[in-house]
């Protein structure tokens, strides 16, 4: 929540969509703008500066170099009105620069991370800046000026999809739905299985790759076949599940071999030789207590979707398309999704 507010304040702009990035380093240091000694925390916090410290790892010798500390949380307390003041006094330093590009993958995470965080909110006003600005012409763009890449496509997408599952608004799965469509005539290798990283349109691309590692992001690759499954669970379109699996088994040997390399597609494989499950939210009163649940429990394999909106809230578990009874308590909920999950 507290990185989600971090990109909120600081790196969106007024009409919704977010920021490439902010630099580590400020007047030619790095982590100046961050990084705390513990005379300057003692200056702002007086007497709360030991219990604070203590908590945050704070020492005179510093936990980073020369001297400073990086904050990290070591004891729980409540120290809301500490930090707000260390964070008064920070926004006066000179801040890092910020990179302001705009680009469709990064913001299409950005959307899932807030949708699955349940701040549908500001998710919502990134997709309609990206549908507004960089989906023109029949086609998605990955900045203002450049075509879309496979890895926009299928962050967007994707991102649409968690947006559907957090407001279920279906115009959203409409729209995952037409790019996911676009993705696989634009990047599809309908004969080897998996997705090109760009279109074939560019000459001067001699070599079309397709990305197989799930690093910092994940891959396209990855992203896309999440994506599909999704899609084929959401709609029962027959187009998706078979183009999924095709890719999952163009990288059957790179996953065997250095499933490290991809622990993000191991996530897709489990969804189709594991157990896949739908949780469907029934009924209006009770049903945000129900749905915090769902967004809570880890489970890269399931889908959420919404049944009628009348009387009191249940949640019904289905496990490969075999369902439950409706459960109407949070906490038996919970009990229910995490038993699964072992």
């Amino acid at each position: 929540q507290r990185i989600a507010y971090y990109v909120l304040r600081h790196l969106t702009i007024p009409d919704g969509a977010f920021y490439s990035a902010e630099d580590a380093d400020s007047e030619g240091v790095e982590g100046k703008f961050y990084v705390w000694t513990r005379t300057e925390i003692e200056q702002l916090l007086g007497d709360k500066a030991e219990p604070f410290g203590r908590a945050h790892d704070v020492t005179v010798a510093g936990n980073w170099e020369h001297g400073h500390n990086v904050l990290h949380v070591v004891e729980t307390g409540a120290f809301a009105t500490e930090r707000a003041a260390l964070f008064l006094a920070r926004e006066k330093r000179i801040h890092p620069h910020r990179d302001e590009k705009i680009l469709t993958a990064w913001n299409g995470l950005m959307i899932s991370a807030l949708a699955r965080l349940g701040q549908p909110a500001p998710a919502e006003r990134a997709a309609r800046h990206l549908l507004r600005h960089h989906y023109r012409q029949d086609r998605l763009w990955r900045t203002a000026t450049l075509p879309a890449m496979l890895d926009d496509y299928a962050f967007f997408a994707n991102g649409l999809v968690d947006l559907h599952e957090a407001n279920f608004d279906p115009a959203w799965l409409t729209r995952a739905a037409e790019l996911a469509g676009q993705m696989l005539d634009l990047f599809f290798d309908a004969e080897q299985g998996g997705f090109y990283q760009t279109d074939g349109c560019d000459p001067s691309v001699i070599i079309r790759s397709k990305d197989n590692y799930d690093g910092a992001e994940p891959a396209g690759n990855t992203v896309a076949t999440t994506l599909l499954l999704r899609l084929a669970e959401h709609t029962g379109e027959q187009r998706y599940r078979p183009a999924a699996e095709k890719t999952l088994a163009c990288f059957a040997g790179h996953l065997r071999n250095a499933p490290h390399a991809m622990p993000a597609m191991l996530c897709a494989l489990d969804w189709v030789t594991g157990r896949p499950r739908q949780v469907t939210i029934t009924g209006q009163d009770g049903a945000g207590a129900l749905l915090g649940v769902v967004r809570d429990t880890y489970a890269p394999n399931q889908t959420v979707k919404r049944g009628p909106v009348t009387g009191r809230a249940t949640a019904q578990v289905c496990v490969e398309h075999t369902c439950e009874l409706p459960i109407a308590d949070p906490a038996l909920l919970r009990a229910r999704l995490r038993q699964l999950g072992d």
